[in-house]
């Protein structure tokens, strides 16, 4: 059974049982409907956490083998991987990097690049070329890297807090936000980590 029918069949189950519950055959706790329901406040909270956990877990594993850019706010510079279309080197230029342990090692001489990425918008079926530059070319990566403060220096909208962490989460929530070029990108979690497609 595909991810879909699968939330649909549970959606359906909770509807019955809710349709059961105002006949007056099915209670959620001792009190009805206002007792925590599996943890939960309501039956909406309820079907909305059931069906939240089924695509989160389903779709998550699909998304890691895409290429993807997470923020990262331990890195100083722009970090992307062969993933990304190279259009100038710049100038030939390279930089030495220190890891967050320095008895790791240094990695020397790291291309320093102007690169497009490519995010594809689900909502308008547009493919929008992202122009980064200065950015550390690292084979090795298995994604890009940026950091949130970057973004803000040059005016645009970072809203890295997850919905699961807001009260009243809105459709600008999670989001990163390009109010000149009316572009909004929706952002996902990988663990804890906030990353685009």
């Amino acid at each position: 059974m595909n991810d879909r029918n699968q939330a649909f069949k549970v959606a359906s189950q909770v509807v019955q049982r809710i349709i059961k519950r105002q006949k007056g055959e099915l209670l959620f706790g001792s009190q009805g409907c206002n007792d925590n329901v599996h943890g939960h406040r309501t039956v909406n909270d309820y079907l909305r956490n059931k069906i939240n956990n089924i695509s989160i877990s389903s779709l998550h594993n699909q998304d890691l083998d895409s290429p993807r850019t997470e923020l990262d706010s331990h890195a100083n510079m722009m970090v992307c991987n062969d993933d990304c279309y190279i259009f100038d080197s710049v100038y030939k230029r390279s930089t030495n990097v220190e890891p967050f342990d320095p008895s790791l090692g240094v990695v020397s001489s790291v291309p320093i690049v102007d690169v497009a990425i490519a995010f594809d918008c689900l909502t308008t079926s547009r493919t929008i070329i992202l122009i980064a530059r200065n950015v550390l070319h690292v084979l090795t990566m298995s994604h890009n890297l940026i950091h949130p403060f970057i973004l803000r220096e040059a005016g645009v909208l970072v809203n890295d807090v997850p919905k699961i962490h807001l009260d009243k989460p809105s459709s600008d929530n999670h989001m990163i936000i390009f109010p000149d070029a009316n572009l909004r990108i929706p952002l996902k979690l990988n663990g804890v980590f906030s990353y685009f497609l």
